[in-house]
């Protein structure tokens, strides 16, 4: 094979390392996610999810132990039951209608103070050291400090802060009597039973579910059913008294009705005594007087028209000289008719005289005479007829004058009474009205008095408490069950959060996503510390030994990668296991043909002389302080054949330029006989040493350990190389927990080589 040329041969003279771009003209882009990361967290914090279930399970299961078993007795009571009806007759108290409102009224009543204080007194709950706390036993000492404890918070603590003060400075009470402390004894009683007591509707029914809990099965049960009876006796009572109190009410009603009604009769009747207001079987005396005066001058003045028609008649008669014929009455009068045919036979015989005799012989004259005479006896039967009218008109109109003023009178009288019998109405009215309300008491009395005394009850007891045979309290399956979520939910919790909370990188993916530059490598740690390391990483079938080659092939056999070039290590901060992997990645480099030497630029902390078991100095700092020749610093590992300058005296390496300007022309020379070379440079958060040794390399791969670098400590390392213009070719992903990375990740971290089983010769 033709040797090779030196690497810096194709570099131009002063350009050391070569120009290029500070970045990686492959770097990865973010790639997003694929929903399925929450589910993974769960996923990876399973073991705490389970564990702090398992402990809430079993702290609920220890809790449920301690308590105080309680058994639970029910009763069952109907409200609105159906009660036969003998009669129609309404009740006193009305039967409670079936609705809901009705059945949440009475859950009320039964969980009444009163109702309880009457079941305590009837069962001696105030002798039952459960409902009685002063014939308790004194609680644990523990219980008593704590009592203690919560008294001197109230007093001293709480009761300042709000202004109230202390019981000292606001006095102690005076002594109770012993009427007050029974009192204070039963409202305890009474508190302690009305907190065992649950009264709900079953559902969408009538039928209320009374629940007593208690710590004697046979006191759950007697009280229960004490309840239920207490309740329905109470609202027997109710009923009776109500009956007995309407029927002493209707009695004194009664009587006050009955004062009133006779004194209402005798009103009315002292006031048409007293004012002359007569019954008749139609209507009042006046009103009759009037009506029957009315027809008297309807008639009167009909016959005054009639009358002073005919008057005017004859009058005008008189006057135009007309014939008395004319008139109705001269022709109706008998002796004027009889003149008439008298008068009419002489003119008869005159005329027949006048044709044998003169107008002056003596039997005309004596006819004209007779007819004179005849004349004056008609006239004078006229006249009297006229008269006759005369007096019959002014009679006639004297009469109605006189029953005109006869009905005035009448009716200014009967204006009077009418005004009297308004007031007279009045007291009528209010006697019907007594009289009416009376018979209305008088009925209902009966009615009262002839129901029965209250004996059926609204509401009936359907189910009487059995004495419970296991306690309902502590429900041990709901604690327990309630223990396992809780303690799940909590595990799930504190599992988001350290996963949300850790800030290093688990995969190579979150590590390309914050970098955006590509994964060299993920190397597993090595089976044994130190040198043992280096060795691990020769032996290709080991995961670190396979990981090691893969990081090789990468770096110095792709594509894109020359086959000598200057490569520096570095890191964030330290103990990230760069130096490790540079020892190691010598060894593989030796082992594929290459000439290859590591330099140890971490002056800080060296550590590559470890890896090789040899002493740090003479070294790097003997070099470039010129107290050594570069024949005294070069380690040549008989067993790898790897080269190694170590960090020597590195009190001798001076700070300053001149130091980077020596190191240059070193690693121009080195360049010149090495196919690659190493650098181990410090950390990059250490110092500005890693900056300066970023320049001078041709590729910088940045080392992260697995979950331990904070991903902010990577991310502002990765800026100052960038910053400094270092070429930064990737990262390296070091001591990867594979177990941990499956939680993690989509695969394996590392593939090892499985070992071929050995052939024994027959």
């Amino acid at each position: 094979m033709p040797p090779r040329e030196p690497y810096l041969l194709q570099v131009p003279a002063g350009a050391w390392p070569p120009a290029g771009p500070a970045t990686p003209a492959g770097a990865y882009a973010p790639a997003g996610g694929d929903g399925m990361e929450f589910f993974r967290k769960l996923w990876r914090c399973k073991w705490l999810v389970l564990g702090a279930a398992a402990a809430g399970g079993l702290l609920a299961a220890g809790v449920s132990t301690t308590l105080e078993p309680r058994y639970s007795a029910e009763s069952q009571v109907l409200i609105g039951a159906q009660v036969p009806k003998v009669t129609q007759v309404p009740d006193v108290l009305q039967e409670l209608s079936a609705n809901q409102e009705v059945v949440q009224s009475e859950s009320y009543v039964l969980q009444s103070r009163g109702l309880a204080a009457e079941v305590a007194r009837r069962l001696a709950l105030d002798r039952d050291p459960e409902f009685n706390p002063a014939l308790r036993p004194p609680p644990p000492w523990w219980r008593q400090q704590i009592a203690r404890a919560k008294d001197w918070l109230k007093t001293e603590v709480v009761k300042p802060l709000l202004g109230g003060g202390s019981d000292a400075a606001a006095g102690t009470h005076p002594e109770m009597t012993e009427a007050e402390r029974r009192e204070r004894l039963q409202q305890i009683v009474v508190s302690q039973l009305l907190s065992r007591l649950e009264v709900s509707p079953l559902q969408r029914s009538h039928v209320l579910a009374i629940d007593v809990q208690s710590e004697s099965p046979e006191t759950a049960a007697r009280v229960a059913n004490g309840l239920a009876d207490t309740y329905i006796e109470q609202q027997l009572a109710r009923r009776a008294t109500a009956t007995a109190d309407a029927n002493q009410w209707l009695d004194k009603r009664i009587a006050e009705l009955r004062r009133k009604v006779e004194e209402s009769e005798r009103a009315v009747a002292e006031y048409r005594r007293a004012n002359g207001l007569y019954e008749t079987r139609s209507d009042e005396v006046t009103a009759q007087q009037v009506s029957e005066l009315n027809t008297q001058l309807i008639l009167a003045e009909s016959a005054q028209a009639e009358a002073d028609s005919r008057l005017a008649q004859a009058q005008k008669v008189a006057h135009d000289k007309a014939p008395p014929e004319a008139l109705p009455e001269v022709l109706s009068s008998p002796l004027i008719q009889a003149l008439k045919t008298q008068q009419t036979d002489l003119q008869r015989q005159a005329a027949e005289l006048a044709s044998t005799y003169g107008p002056q012989h003596p039997k005309m004259l004596d006819m004209k005479a007779q007819l004179a005479d005849i004349r004056g006896k008609v006239a004078a039967e006229v006249g009297k007829v006229v008269e006759g009218l005369r007096h019959e008109d002014a009679a006639a109109r004297a009469r109605a004058t006189a029953l005109r003023k006869s009905l005035d009178q009448v009716q200014a009288k009967m204006g009077q009474t009418n005004e009297k019998s308004i007031r007279l109405h009045e007291l009528e009215r209010q006697a019907e009205s007594n009289r009416r309300l009376l018979v209305s008491f008088l009925d209902r009395e009966k009615e009262v008095s002839d129901q029965p005394d209250g004996k059926d009850a609204s509401s009936v007891v359907i189910s009487r408490a059995a004495v419970p045979l296991s306690p309902s309290y502590p429900p041990s399956t709901m604690l327990v069950l309630l223990g396992l979520i809780g303690g799940t939910l909590i595990g799930i919790l504190v599992g988001l959060v350290r996963e949300n909370m850790d800030r290093s990188f688990r995969t190579a993916q979150q590590l390309e996503d914050a970098t955006n530059l590509p994964t060299l490598g993920m190397l597993p740690p090595p089976g044994r510390r130190s040198f043992a390391g280096v060795q691990d990483a020769r032996r290709s079938n080991s995961p670190f030994g396979h990981a090691i080659g893969n990081l090789f092939e990468r770096l110095v056999f792709a594509p894109q990668a020359r086959a000598r070039k200057v490569l520096m290590l570095t890191s964030a901060t330290p103990r990230e296991g760069k130096s490790r992997i540079a020892a190691s990645l010598i060894r593989m480099a030796t082992g594929s043909g290459l000439r290859v030497i590591i330099l140890d630029c971490d002056w800080r902390r060296p550590a590559v002389h470890d890896y090789f078991a040899h002493a740090m100095a003479p070294g790097l700092g003997d070099l470039l302080a010129g107290a050594a020749s570069a024949e005294d610093v070069v380690f040549h590992d008989g067993t790898s054949g790897a080269h190694a300058i170590f960090a020597g005296d590195v009190s001798r390496i001076a700070n300053g330029a001149l130091r980077y300007e020596r190191l240059r022309l070193l690693l121009t020379t080195l360049a010149r006989h090495y196919d690659l070379v190493i650098l181990d440079a410090p950390p990059v958060l250490a110092g500005s040493e890693a900056a300066a040794l970023a320049q001078m390399a041709e590729e910088v791969a940045f080392v992260v350990r697995w979950g331990s670098t904070p991903r902010a400590a990577v991310v502002e390392a990765l800026n100052h190389l960038e910053m400094a213009g270092a070429r930064l070719g990737g990262t390296i992903l070091s001591d990867v927990d594979p177990k941990g990375y499956r939680r993690y990740g989509t695969g394996e971290a590392v593939y090892g080589y499985a070992q071929r089983p050995v052939t024994r010769a027959a």
